[in-house]
Parts: C-alpha cells; structure tokens; sequence
C-alpha cells in the first residue's frame, strides 16, 4: 500500500504517491540548482514545470494516481539539469 499525496503543479491537481512525489521534488529542486543563475532561471523553470504538468496528465487519463516509475519516465524525457549543459568552446572555435 503507498500513501497518495495531492499536488498542485501549475494550477492542477494532481494524485501522485509519496515516493513519485520525493522524486519531483527533488527533480525540480536539481533544476532550480542548476539554473541558479541565468537571469531567465523563472520563465525556464514554469516552461518546464508546463511540461511535466501536461504528461501528468497525459499519464492519468489510464490510471488514479502518479508513480515513482511515471515520474521517472518523465525525467527520462525532460533530461536530466547535467543534460541542459552547453559546450560554449566548440560553438566559438567554429
């Protein structure tokens, strides 16, 4: 039996267990982190946010609640923060 947990991401609702929700949060947590100081750190942050809060509810429309397994599938898309990082000396050597 997992304990479900009610969240709001982006303005929905959604019915997520407990250790799915440890892992968004700590996904999210890695992001802010890792786009701590790009001066539009907010506008990529909710356009991500949008995007998981749109494949949550892709995920829901076949069962009731969120899980660890859904939410990694999910980081699995996004890309992990390390995933984000641009090698800025091959763009200028070319």
């Amino acid at each position: 039996m997992n304990k479900i947990i009610s969240i709001n991401l982006k303005g929905l609702v959604f019915q997520v267990e407990e250790e799915a929700f440890e892992h968004l949060q700590k996904y999210l947590e890695l992001l802010n982190q890792h786009f701590a100081n790009e001066e539009s750190r907010l506008e990529i942050i909710d356009d991500i946010e949008s995007r998981i809060a749109e494949m949550l509810q892709e995920k829901l429309k076949t069962k009731a609640a969120i899980t660890a397994a859904d939410i990694d599938e999910i980081i699995g898309i996004m890309g992990k923060p390390a995933d984000f990082g641009i090698d800025t000396e091959e763009d200028e050597t070319e």
